[in-house]
């Protein structure tokens, strides 16, 4: 099959490496064609590079969030994670 994965599902894979997410996905890489957008790849390493993000993640997944209430842009692409809303402020009701 040919596949696309969201950047969401990619950060957490990468995230969370011990996760059943995470060994889903090298299952379904090893015997699938993912396709992938240059923008999705730029999301994802920019994402990936701000490694202030991870601690953010993780607290929110251990801490069984609701949400993260952010400005940043860059971790605002990821909504939702794991089920967590990533809102602004402003969206935030």
């Amino acid at each position: 099959m040919i596949l696309i994965f969201d950047t969401s599902v990619l950060v957490s894979g990468i995230l969370f490496p011990n996760s059943a997410l995470a060994q889903k996905i090298k299952q379904i890489t090893q015997k699938h064609i993912l396709l992938r957008l240059k923008e999705t790849t730029k999301e994802f390493e920019a994402v990936l590079s701000r490694s202030k993000f991870q601690k953010f993640l993780a607290l929110a997944v251990a801490g069984k969030a609701d949400a993260i209430i952010t400005g940043n842009e860059d971790l605002l692409v990821l909504h939702p994670f794991r089920g967590i809303k990533i809102l602004t402020i402003e969206h935030f009701k």
